[in-house]
């Protein structure tokens, strides 16, 4: 089921990003890729699963010294989980100042979902948002459950920044 809701994510990504001749992506994809026309990288930032604890997790995107153009984030939760999952993406500068470029929440109350409100896309063209040498872009997410009962219950996050070198 997880590789199905993942398959049709895909499929929104691309004609969301077709406009712009993006590159698709397929789920072994971990890296960042170009498209050699108009010199677009897409780079994937995978979460993996996580537990529903309500514990904050931090993960560097590895993405400097680039244009960014889009955003593009998928929510995925587990196994009829109950819960409210959270993202902010931040800039983070050589003074160690935070900057918000995309905040987010998807509440998952329902078996199944739809796509709908499961991807979420922040689109900047034909503007950009500057990362420089010395700055990061940081993603920050938790899951926190609906109730106490978090043992098995996992959410996932996958954030695609297309950008220009």
């Amino acid at each position: 089921m997880t590789r199905l809701l993942f398959g049709i994510f895909l499929g929104i990504a691309f004609l969301t990003t077709t406009a712009l001749d993006m590159p698709t992506h397929s789920v072994a994809s971990t890296k960042t890729s170009a498209n050699t026309r108009r010199a677009l990288r897409a780079t994937e930032v995978n979460t993996r699963p996580f537990l529903c604890d309500g514990q904050n997790h931090e993960l560097e995107t590895g993405l400097r010294d680039a244009r960014l153009r889009k955003i593009v984030v998928w929510f995925g939760a587990y196994g009829w989980t109950n819960a409210d999952i959270v993202f902010s993406l931040e800039r983070i500068d050589a003074n160690k100042n935070l900057q918000s470029i995309a905040k987010a929440g998807w509440d998952h109350y329902a078996e199944p979902t739809g796509v709908a409100g499961q991807v979420l896309t922040y689109d900047f063209a034909p503007d950009w948002i500057a990362i420089e040498r010395d700055e990061s872009l940081n993603l920050y997410y938790q899951c926190n459950p609906m109730n106490d009962d978090s043992k098995n219950k996992k959410a996932h996050l996958i954030v695609f920044l297309y950008s220009l070198p």
